[in-house]
């Protein structure tokens, strides 16, 4: 296997170099950091499954050659009949989303199976060990490089698998709104502050609308309001976080709403029509860093996705820059409130 160039993220480096040693038929690698990977890795283990929880991820991997004997999985998990005898885990962000990658990792392991957990050192890869231990087995060796660090286990323990999912009731429109989240989403088992202020800037009374888009849908929280408001109209929800997806598609039916409106897409990749609302507590964060590029995209595609008289409404932290990019795509944006560390905008009259 050639060596992982160093445009790929640092713990794809570090596991190419343990993995040229490492002898496997049937490897999983789960939540690849970057898209590229399997063109890395599958000639070395031809028999390869790349689990993704980023669509964004698992689009470009899809969209790049085909790599006869290797499948690419967008989903929670690995689901697989075959058990593997390699695992490499990129740790992800969030104790409970670690817990819940290492369990469902862990139920497609053949005894005695190798794995590999890499991750950077601020991204709490050496805090994960116990984890590892209760659901993989006991770490032998521990590799350190370039602020990352690689555990290697053995497959030996059966855990009672983890879930983590949660549940809350919100008040919302003078209704009582059942939410469902799973770990890895955001806001994981409560209201956040953010949406709780946009969703106060939202008049049920006055709200008219026949196609609404719930952005970054997270567990779903806006756009099942929006739908238990208007319950003839149509509302989308979109995520690019299989976790997010999932988690909304229980809250709809926590509810007693159809779940057949939810659907992955890397920003407005998968959206299809024009809708009279676009509503969103859009995501700032990228890893370990704080990022504003999708919401950055997400203003300037949603002038095109909203009618000639729909409104985008969204929530923003005070420190976002964003009304640059709001004002070059819509002729009218008002501040319709703010609140300690947010703001609630509304763009409208969008620019063709």
């Amino acid at each position: 296997m050639a060596r992982v160039p160093t445009q790929f993220s640092r713990e794809a480096q570090l596991a190419g170099k343990v993995l040229e040693s490492v002898q496997a038929r049937r490897a999983l690698f789960a939540l690849p950091p970057e898209p590229g990977l399997p063109a890395l890795f599958a000639s070395a283990f031809p028999e390869s499954t790349f689990l993704y929880h980023d669509y964004a991820a698992y689009l470009a991997d899809k969209g790049a050659a085909r790599l006869d004997g290797t499948k690419l999985v967008f989903a929670q998990r690995c689901d697989t009949a075959e058990l593997h005898d390699l695992a490499v885990v990129f740790l992800p962000k969030g104790r409970e989303l670690i817990e819940f990658v290492f369990s469902s990792t862990s139920q497609v392991m053949e005894a005695g199976a190798m794995a590999l957990v890499v991750g950077q050192k601020r991204g709490g890869i050496r805090s994960s060990r116990p984890l590892v231990e209760k659901y993989i087995g006991r770490v032998v060796s521990s590799a350190p490089g370039r602020h990352c660090v690689l555990m290697e286990a053995k497959k030996e323990v059966e855990a009672e698998p983890f879930e983590g999912e949660k549940r809350y009731c919100a008040e919302i429109f003078g209704k009582n709104v059942q939410v469902v989240t799973l770990p890895g989403v955001f806001s994981h088992g409560e209201l956040d502050e953010g949406t709780e202020f946009l969703l106060e800037q939202i008049d049920p009374d006055t709200l008219t609308f026949k196609r609404a888009l719930d952005f970054g849908c997270g567990a779903g929280v806006i756009g099942t309001a929006l739908k238990l408001a208007r319950p003839e109209a149509e509302v989308d929800f979109v995520d690019s976080n299989v976790m997010a997806l999932e988690a909304a598609r229980r809250t709809l039916a926590a509810n007693g709403l159809s779940p057949d409106r939810v659907r992955a897409s890397d920003v407005f990749s998968d959206v299809r029509g024009r809708y009279d609302v676009i509503a969103s507590n859009p995501p700032y964060h990228g890893g370990l860093k704080t990022d504003y590029t999708v919401t950055q995209c997400m203003i300037e595609e949603a002038a095109q996705h909203l009618t000639r008289t729909g409104r985008l409404v969204i929530v923003t932290n005070a420190y976002g820059k964003y009304l640059p990019y709001l004002r070059k795509c819509f002729r009218n944006v008002q501040m319709l409130d703010t609140r300690r560390h947010y703001r609630v905008i509304e763009a409208s009259e969008p620019v063709r």
